[in-house]
């Protein structure tokens, strides 16, 4: 199940958009990889496709999302700013986390930290964040996203794709440049799918 936003599962998005539907076939037809073609003894088949998932694809869903989160889709349009040098790393090892095209970043009270529709249009197509599996070498940690030294907070629990922050920590991360810039990573422990 490829997740959204929060618990919202593409599938759930492609069900009830039919113009996204087809979009979204269009995107896979023309991006797909490799082709894998499965025979069955009934006579059916099975066609599994490579297809990846940063640029058009990503666009297309997180584009439909937007609305259902109450975000118009003309959001993060404005001029791109001066990108940090560093971005913000997530410290999620003690949750179980989903992972998610958008997650978003929440404060104690469920406040929006950071969520797609801060994203500059310019970088929604990377989706809302990197994710890395705890034990990773350093060297394998997107340094175009987050630099050498990121800034690191810690995940005080998860709701699916959903962090929850320290009140502290979801202070401290508001208007912070990165997160608009979407130099964001999340670090997943082994309780994360």
């Amino acid at each position: 199940m490829l997740v959204v936003e929060g618990i919202e599962s593409a599938e759930a998005l492609l069900s009830r958009d039919a113009k996204l539907k087809a979009a979204v076939e269009m995107v896979v037809e023309r991006s797909s990889q490799s082709a894998d073609l499965r025979y069955f003894a009934d006579g059916g088949t099975a066609v599994g496709m490579e297809v990846p998932m940063d640029g058009a694809l990503t666009d297309a869903l997180l584009e439909a999302a937007l609305p259902s989160l109450g975000i118009g889709g003309e959001a993060g349009t404005e001029t791109r700013p001066q990108a940090p040098a560093n971005g913000i790393l997530v410290d999620a090892t003690t949750c179980a986390v989903v992972p998610a095209l958008a997650p978003r970043l929440l404060d104690p009270e469920g406040h929006a930290v950071y969520e797609v529709g801060m994203l500059l249009r310019s970088v929604r197509s990377s989706g809302g964040a990197a994710y890395l599996r705890e034990g990773s070498p350093t060297s394998a940690w997107p340094r175009e996203r987050i630099g050498d030294a990121p800034r690191v907070v810690r995940a005080v629990r998860a709701v699916g794709a959903d962090l929850i922050l320290s009140a502290v920590d979801a202070e401290s991360l508001r208007g912070d440049p990165a997160l608009h810039s979407g130099r964001v990573a999340i670090l997943l422990g082994g309780n994360s799918p």
